[in-house]
């Protein structure tokens, strides 16, 4: 029978055996990646040329908007400005009622 010190002794020599054909199998791959062609990792700036009609309708489709939230806000404004005075307005009527109306009332 094998005694334990050549059982250890043959168990590190497979160790190593597997050890040597996982770092070839590595270097395999490894080769194989820098022999690939290489990649395209960036793309140029340029992009292909469009239709300028189309161009011009997308700057138009964004003017349109750009124009109607700018008449939306000063829609809004002048609403809210309104409003203010109307409130302003009933507020001095309300004092003067009750001013007027308490004066009524004590002759």
């Amino acid at each position: 029978m094998n005694s334990p010190d050549d059982q250890e002794h043959e168990l590190r020599r497979r160790e190593r055996e597997i050890q040597a054909r996982e770092y070839a199998i590595r270097l395999r791959e490894l080769e194989a990646e820098i022999n690939q062609p290489p990649r395209v990792v960036y793309q140029s700036g340029q992009k292909p040329s469009e239709n300028p009609l189309k161009r011009w309708s997308r700057k138009l489709v964004a003017i349109v908007k750009a124009t109607a939230i700018g008449v939306a806000v000063v829609i809004g404004i002048a609403a809210g400005i309104s409003l203010l005075w109307i409130l302003i307005f009933a507020g001095v009527a309300w004092v003067a009622y009750k001013f007027f109306s308490a004066n009524a009332r004590t002759r």
